[in-house]
């Protein structure tokens, strides 16, 4: 049996945020391989839009600040009025998602 026919998403639409980052991508594509439509939401709308490309037929890329509520707003009114409905949220979004590790003296260096 195929995973997706064990845990279907379909007919389902999650949002991402953060989902340009290093976990946020994977998360878009778990979701888009479940079936669920996903919007993928960081920063920059027109690498969003790029990535939602790369997944299921439905999906989104939004470009939306979630620190900011009025962004916010504007991306759930964008996504209530193509989709109609919000049925999963990741909430990803970091400040920043780039592992720097330490150097022997337990500072990160940079």
């Amino acid at each position: 049996m195929k995973p997706n026919e064990l845990f279907s998403l379909e007919n389902k639409t999650a949002v991402v945020t953060g989902a340009l980052g290093l976990l946020g991508k994977n998360h878009c594509r778990a979701l888009s391989e479940a079936g669920a439509k996903v919007i993928v939401t960081d920063l920059d709308e027109k690498k969003c839009i790029e990535f939602s490309k790369t997944l299921c037929p439905g999906s989104m890329g939004i470009g939306a600040d979630i620190t900011d509520p009025d962004s916010v707003k504007n991306l759930c009114s964008v996504i209530l009025h193509n989709l109609n409905q919000i049925d999963i949220l990741v909430n990803n979004a970091a400040i920043n998602d780039i592992f720097v590790p330490k150097d022997s003296s337990g500072e990160n260096p940079a």
